[in-house]
C-alpha cells in the first residue's frame, strides 16, 4: 500500500513592527491557544528593542500592524524567548500548491515557505 504524505498549513502572517528606526517586517505564526504572545530573542536584539523583567522572564512592548501601510495598530506585551525563530515546515511546499492560492490576498504571501518565523501571536492580541 502506498504511503500518503499530508502537509497541514501553519497559519502565518507577515506583520509590521514599529521600532525607533521605522517599521520592521516580520513573519509570525498565529496561535490562538497561546496565552502570551512570544518573540525571538534574536529579533529583539537585532532591532534594539528595550526589554523589562517580570519574575525572571524578559518581556517587550511592541506595536504590531497588519502591514507596512496600515493605520490599524495593536499594542502587545510579548514574552522574549530563545525557542524562536523556528521554521513552520521542514521543507517548502511544491509550486503546484502555491499556484492554487495565486488569486487570494493572504496575510502571509510566502505562507508555503520554510523560512523562519520570529513571532508567535497568541490569543492575547486585543480585539479592535
Amino acid at each position: 500500500m502506498p504511503s500518503t504524505f499530508i502537509k497541514t498549513f501553519v497559519p502565518t502572517a507577515e506583520v509590521a513592527v514599529e521600532s525607533e528606526e521605522g517599521h520592521v517586517s516580520v513573519r509570525a505564526i498565529l496561535n490562538p491557544s497561546l496565552t502570551t504572545s512570544r518573540v525571538s530573542k534574536s529579533f529583539i536584539r537585532e532591532n534594539r528593542f528595550g526589554t523589562f523583567e517580570i519574575d525572571d522572564r524578559s518581556y517587550v512592548k511592541v506595536t504590531l500592524m497588519p502591514n507596512m501601510n496600515s493605520c490599524v495598530k495593536y499594542n502587545l506585551c510579548m514574552l522574549v524567548t530563545a525557542e524562536l525563530p523556528k521554521t513552520p515546515y521542514t521543507s517548502p511546499f511544491k509550486e503546484t500548491i502555491k499556484d492554487k492560492f495565486d488569486r487570494i490576498a493572504l496575510a502571509d504571501p510566502t505562507f508555503t515557505s520554510d523560512s523562519p518565523v520570529y513571532m508567535e501571536i497568541g490569543g492575547d492580541l486585543p480585539k479592535q
